[in-house]
């Protein structure tokens, strides 16, 4: 086997994860033949077939599914290799993608926080991704994540920075009409509007 870049992974990834050459080329912004040719060079390398030709289109053979696991495993440690050695950098610059809900972000415009990060680190620019969704930081889809609860991936390092409060709430007509309920079971028979699906984890959803 020999010597491959961590580049070559990449792509191999990519294409795993999408299901198709067009896709994985779309999701790296490459055209679809450079995606092809590097997972052929990947291949070579290693000497073994990865992908194969599948009624028209490609597929993972089974070593190629066999191998995700691992190909993900590194993937995980040189984002966390980059991330320690961009910390290490005492002249820190560039870009920092924070994510967050877009209800944790409303409040983060109403605090002088963002004014203070950037008086303490005028080289870096913060870009806040407001998305209700779960980004997957180890893959790099931001650098920190604001979330509600304890961080599920055991990679992660989370710290508290704050106590969040949950309560119900109905209107002064509703409660007049349906009466106030005192404990859990008097929610039967309400009419609730309720969390979503997207953070129905967290525990004050629960």
């Amino acid at each position: 086997m020999s010597t491959f870049a961590w580049d070559d992974l990449r792509y191999f990834l990519a294409f795993a994860r999408t299901g198709s050459m067009q896709a994985a080329a779309k999701a790296l912004g490459v055209n679809q033949s450079t995606v092809q040719r590097r997972i052929a060079e990947f291949e070579e390398c290693l000497g073994h077939r990865l992908v194969e030709r599948h009624f028209g289109s490609y597929r993972l053979t089974a070593l190629g599914e066999e191998l995700c696991p691992a190909a993900e495993s590194v993937e995980t440690a040189v984002a966390a290799f980059k991330r320690h050695l961009a910390a290490c950098d005492k002249g820190l610059t560039g870009t920092v993608r924070v994510t967050c809900g877009s209800s944790v972000a409303a409040c983060l415009r109403r605090t002088p926080l963002i004014d203070a990060f950037h008086a303490c680190h005028p080289g870096l620019r913060l870009e806040l991704v407001i998305s209700d969704r779960v980004l997957d930081l180890s893959r790099g889809e931001a650098d920190i994540a604001i979330r509600l609860g304890e961080p599920r991936d055991e990679a992660l390092v989370g710290r508290k920075i704050a106590d969040a409060s949950w309560a119900l709430y109905g209107s002064r007509t509703y409660v007049e009409r349906h009466g106030r309920p005192s404990n859990p079971q008097d929610l039967k028979g309400h009419f609730l509007v309720a969390c979503d699906g997207s953070i129905t984890d967290y525990p004050g959803a629960r």
